[in-house]
């Protein structure tokens, strides 16, 4: 995480059992949750300035099981088109979406 994550970036977490370890150990500041549905976590993602306190996201670790969130079709083709625009990895049981840097 912190090679692909700059040090004043922002990351969001979904799932991981609440656990602050991705953020700890990435050294970078962190939302770790087990967003409810897709609509939430995008409503998230929408306002995430609310959540980082301006600091720019980073990164977006999805981590479950299943890999996805129960969302509504609307939600889907959004949260899809995340995957098509980042660059996506795997650590440990997640997917890692890293945003491109500016």
């Amino acid at each position: 995480m912190r090679e692909h994550t700059k040090p004043d970036d922002f990351i969001l977490v979904h799932g991981d059992d609440w656990s602050p370890t991705i953020g700890f150990y990435s050294e970078r500041k962190s939302l770790t949750q087990r967003f409810a549905n897709g609509n939430v976590f995008l409503r998230v993602l929408q306002n995430i300035d609310k959540y980082s306190g301006g600091l720019r996201l980073g990164a977006i670790v999805v981590c479950e099981a299943n890999q996805h969130l129960p969302v509504d079709q609307e939600t889907g083709r959004l949260l899809r088109g995340l995957t098509e625009k980042y660059r996506k990895a795997r650590l440990a049981n997640c997917i890692v979406l890293y945003l491109p840097s500016d």
